[in-house]
């Protein structure tokens, strides 16, 4: 099963910490496919040196055992000519079930989650990231 990754440990608590250069990133397209590599459905993220990305555009997500992964807010950048592709749910299906593809997976919730929750149910106001925990707060009427 997808949750199956012993003898790896899934973290999920939120952090506030800097990503390192070899922390992998999660990229999304706008149509919701994740970038990677793929060597015999064994899948491979990049890590924050190879996309680049600035500190301030990358949100700690969770970690599995010491190493953290992040979604990258944002437009992701990787040459096509390295490898890097996007792949869809249904290509993700055809992958071989590991701690990547459980990272895929469960970086995807939290997209869609960040994607779908941008404006607050009672006043309409945009959310904010809380500082505290993974939630979206609102700066109007505190909800």
């Amino acid at each position: 099963m997808i949750q199956d990754i012993a003898p790896h440990i899934y973290h999920n608590e939120m952090s506030w910490q800097s990503p390192a250069p070899d922390d992998l990133v999660l990229c999304f397209t706008a149509q919701g496919e994740v970038l990677a590599r793929s060597q015999d459905a064994h899948l491979s993220l990049p890590t924050v040196a190879q996309t680049g990305a600035q500190p301030e555009t990358l949100q700690y997500l969770f970690s599995i055992d010491r190493r953290a992964y992040y979604l990258l807010n944002g437009e992701c950048a990787l040459p096509d000519a390295d490898g890097w592709q996007p792949f869809s749910t249904g290509a993700l299906r055809r992958c071989i079930a590991d701690e990547a593809l459980f990272a895929c997976a469960a970086a995807g919730s939290l997209w869609r989650w960040y994607r779908n929750t941008r404006f607050c149910g009672c006043c309409g106001a945009a959310l904010e990231k809380s500082r505290t925990e993974r939630a979206m707060v609102c700066p109007a009427c505190g909800n």
